[in-house]
C-alpha cells in the first residue's frame, strides 16, 4: 500500500477481512518477522557482536601491541 493513499489502504483492508485464508498468512509471516527481533535474539546477537570484536586479531595492529 503506497504511503499517505487512505483509499488504497481502505481497499487492502476490506481484501483482507473477506479472505481468512490471508489473515492467517499474515498472522504468521508477522509472527516469524517479529521472532526476529526477540529480546533474547537481539541480545544474543548484540553479544556476539562484543565477543567478535573484543578478540585481538580485530583490533589495529598498533593497539593490538600495545596490549
Amino acid at each position: 500500500v503506497p504511503a499517505r493513499d487512505a483509499d488504497a489502504f481502505a481497499r487492502a483492508l476490506d481484501d483482507m477481512l473477506a479472505d481468512p485464508d490471508e489473515r492467517l498468512e499474515l498472522g504468521q509471516l508477522a509472527r516469524a518477522r517479529a521472532a526476529l527481533y526477540s529480546p533474547q535474539r537481539m541480545a544474543s546477537g548484540m553479544a556476539e557482536i562484543y565477543t567478535r570484536v573484543a578478540r585481538p586479531h580485530f583490533m589495529p595492529t598498533a593497539i593490538a601491541g600495545a596490549a
